[in-house]
């Protein structure tokens, strides 16, 4: 989980050094879903994953665990 303590915003993700693909989710303040890049493959880099909105925490996880867990654009998170 990255936390923005300073403000929202459309922070980008790429895949450097990463061993396996995951799948990023992107949330606002009220962590909320506000975008997501599933299944994220390391060769990809050096292509940028930015969201559509601006957000405050992103969050990644294994690839597949979050449509696996009904996480997707629109659901309101707690942590």
């Amino acid at each position: 989980l990255f936390v923005f303590d300073i403000e929202s915003d459309r922070y980008c993700f790429w895949m450097k050094d990463m061993k396996f693909d995951i799948d990023i989710l992107w949330l606002d303040s009220k962590k909320r879903i506000v975008d997501a890049k599933y299944a994220a493959s390391p060769s990809s880099y050096p292509e940028e994953f930015c969201p559509k909105s601006a957000a405050r925490y992103v969050l990644e996880l294994p690839a597949g665990q979050a449509l696996k867990n009904g996480l997707i654009i629109g659901v309101q998170t707690k942590f």
